[in-house]
């Protein structure tokens, strides 16, 4: 609140109004000023997509195995924005883990123009030392969402992607060691979400597992 008061050292009423209307004008100045900063800090919140793992930690896979992740990501009610998104495998100079697919899973009946069937995955390495990489990288561009608002329920504003993962043949692929999973979701034009899951190897996929066959002789 403002406290203001005006002292005329004259008896000319003309001083009075001018003081009065430049008082309205300063606080019709704040009012704009206090509008602007409230668009600022809420409106953007308020327009974040969230983004997170179903379920975040505890997940295992075996060496020659592969595991799927579920990602959760709940687009902002009433919007229409661009959207892409990268998922990073655990890498070291070379891939500890490969990406073996991304994949819409479910879309949210709030977003009825999306259809996943549009949705191509593509593929990438951040191996420059090998001649033959494996994928660790993956990137999915949604392009243009636009959430109608049709239901109130989280589930009809969440898009769900499985990414499948698995561990290569690498010197930190070790049983019982822990690797994280990145994935950033990139929308109206330089923001970004991030998030990651933790994946522990466990042991050995008895798929993989050698076998010594001996041959007689004829």
């Amino acid at each position: 609140m403002f406290c203001m008061q005006f002292v005329s050292t004259t008896n000319n009423k003309h001083d009075f109004d001018v003081s009065f209307s430049t008082v309205n004008t300063i606080l019709n100045g704040h009012n704009v000023i206090l509008s602007y900063f409230l668009q600022i800090i809420f409106i953007p919140l308020q327009a974040i997509p969230l983004l997170e793992f179903n379920q975040p930690t505890g997940q295992t896979v075996a060496m020659g195995d592969a595991v799927t992740l579920l990602l959760e990501v709940q687009i902002p009610v009433s919007t229409t924005t661009s959207y892409s998104l990268i998922v990073k495998a655990p890498f070291s100079t070379t891939a500890i883990f490969k990406v073996c697919s991304v994949e819409i899973q479910t879309i949210g009946e709030n977003m009825p123009c999306v259809h996943k069937e549009d949705k191509k995955t593509v593929y990438s390495s951040r191996d420059l030392t090998s001649s033959s990489p494996e994928p660790d990288m993956a990137t999915l561009d949604l392009g243009g969402i636009t959430n109608l608002n049709l239901n109130s329920s989280t589930a009809a504003s969440t898009i769900v992607f499985e990414i499948t993962i698995a561990p290569l043949n690498h010197t930190a692929a070790v049983d019982s060691s822990f690797h994280n999973v990145e994935v950033t979701l990139n929308y109206a034009g330089t923001s970004t979400v991030d998030q990651t899951s933790s994946i522990q190897i466990v042991g050995t996929s008895v798929l993989t597992t050698s076998v010594s066959v001996s041959y007689g002789s004829f």
